[in-house]
């Protein structure tokens, strides 16, 4: 019930190794196989990607026929791939027990959220923290449900890593990693106007420069978002 090990010449890609992985299940077709933790977690990096459809249905489908086999942490790791085809008639039922492994839990805000948060409300910004989208069960750090707009506020470990000719790894603060690009994406399909908020922005309100909230302040207008205009220029949203 495992995916054997796979030999590539040195300097194979992730996604080689993937489609290869794809591949292989996809030619033996075998319930076990596609109902396995090796499996489940692959389905949810492709269906991230949309790069094989077919294969994410099969293991979905397997998974529905082989949920006894599952963990709650299995079923967990299944969710992005409803998330990726919400609608889908594919997808209409689930395997037994998704829905109660995923269940929203309610956590608290980070340090930095919660200190953004303050500061889009001074600014006028009504907002819900940790809020929850429902079916598609996406947590949202700061949203207004009634208008779509919401801010995800990036820390470091949204952006992806990279290795500097001295071996060591380094923050690209201009390049979000996968998992968070595709939420981002998946919302918006879903009519949600997302403002993503880094922390380097915050680091530079914490030294003193005061256009940042403004600015965000201003986009959410433009994306039809309420703001009150009596905390428009209050000193506590600089």
């Amino acid at each position: 019930g495992t995916i054997p090990s796979v030999a590539l010449p040195s300097g194979e890609s992730r996604e080689t190794v993937d489609s290869l992985y794809v591949s292989f299940l996809l030619s033996e077709n075998s319930p076990a196989m596609l109902a396995s933790r090796d499996a489940v977690e692959l389905a949810r990096s492709v269906s991230m990607t949309g790069s094989n459809y077919e294969f994410v249905v099969m293991v979905w489908e397997a998974c529905k026929a082989n949920s006894t086999k599952l963990k709650p942490a299995d079923l967990q790791m299944l969710m992005p791939c409803m998330q990726s085809n919400l609608n889908d008639p594919n997808f209409a039922s689930a395997p037994d027990g998704f829905f109660d492994a995923n269940k929203c839990r309610s956590s608290a805000p980070s340090q930095c959220q919660g200190e953004l948060s303050k500061k889009l409300q001074a600014a006028g910004w009504e907002h819900e923290p940790e809020y929850n989208t429902g079916t598609s069960n996406f947590s949202l750090d700061l949203a207004q449900p009634e208008t779509r707009t919401a801010v995800e506020f990036h820390g470091p470990t949204h952006y992806v890593r990279v290795l500097t000719d001295n071996g060591f790894h380094q923050i690209d603060d201009d390049v979000m990693n996968g998992p968070s690009r595709w939420k981002a994406s998946v919302l918006r399909k879903l009519g949600w106007k997302v403002f993503i908020f880094p922390y380097t922005d915050l680091d530079k309100i914490r030294n003193g420069e005061k256009s940042i909230i403004p600015r965000y302040i201003e986009k959410l207008k433009n994306a039809g978002a309420v703001v009150s205009d009596d905390g428009a220029d209050s000193p506590a949203s600089a």
